[in-house]
């Protein structure tokens, strides 16, 4: 498997995942020329893609979305309510796109698997402020959990433990740094969102997740999602090492630069 963060954080998030000739994005929150030009540079295209599948609808996640609409065909796997909320906004602005979203769009539903090329999706869900929120493990022919992805949640669960127990990587938000967001420039009812179990998740939240998913068989993860004002990747990579040492390789996803997981 092939898998390389193309863009992190609130600026925009999207993933790029390759096994055996199927290629997939996970968000494409970036515009669709950025999404092209990041793609180019680790010698693949938009065009030979086999689908995007979009976590959820916040604009961070579906920004080249309008764009791949008009310049692509491809398939768009999507939770039914976070479908909808991305439909209405198209709507707005233009119908014809919002009724192509309709002919392209295959809604999925947590706890379902489905098979696309050469891989398995099976989403899960996640807590956060949208109007769904999936995780994704990629299986491979064999049944074998290859890859989790959950990059926006406000809090450990049980479905999200689950699901990438097993894993060897994951990809896993972890997106503050809880005295860097309290003196920060945050004002309070933002800081309130982002540690609200519908939030995101905080970097010692982060390392105690992963350090649940170790006796599982993990063996890579990267930090996802850092927040710019209230984060920094030192801190994030020091608390997890706080927690767990050296067990397992960790690398952080960079804002805007291809940064390999595997």
């Amino acid at each position: 498997m092939r898998c390389i963060s193309l863009f992190s954080g609130s600026g925009g998030n999207s993933v790029y995942v390759e096994h055996e000739g199927t290629r997939l994005l996970v968000d494409a929150g970036v515009s669709f020329r950025r999404l092209c030009l990041s793609l180019e540079s680790i010698g693949e295209s938009v065009l030979d893609l086999d689908g995007v599948f979009f976590t959820h609808e916040h604009s961070d996640h579906v920004g080249a979305l309008a764009m791949l609409l008009k310049k692509t065909d491809l398939p768009f796997y999507l939770d039914a309510r976070s479908a909808e909320g991305a439909y209405e906004a198209l709507l707005a602005k233009d119908p014809s796109l919002a009724a192509e979203f309709v002919r392209r769009t295959l809604t999925v539903a947590a706890g379902e698997e489905y098979d696309v090329g050469s891989l398995t999706l099976a989403p899960f869900s996640l807590p956060h402020d949208s109007a769904a929120c999936l995780g994704l493990v990629f299986f491979d022919e064999n049944g074998e959990k290859l890859l989790g992805i959950a990059t926006d949640l406000g809090e450990m669960t049980t479905e999200a433990r689950r699901a990438l127990y097993g894993c060897s990587a994951v990809i896993l938000e972890s997106n503050h740094d809880l005295v860097m967001l309290e003196n920060g420039p945050y004002p309070p009812y933002l800081q309130e969102r982002i540690r609200s179990p519908f939030g995101h998740l905080s970097n010692p939240d982060c390392a105690a997740f992963l350090s649940l998913l170790i006796p599982g068989g993990l063996t890579r993860a990267m930090l996802f999602h850092l927040s710019a004002d209230n984060n920094t990747p030192e801190k994030a990579l020091d608390e997890c090492r706080a927690v767990f040492g050296e067990k397992i390789a960790l690398s952080v996803a960079a804002v805007d630069t291809p940064t390999p997981l595997l």
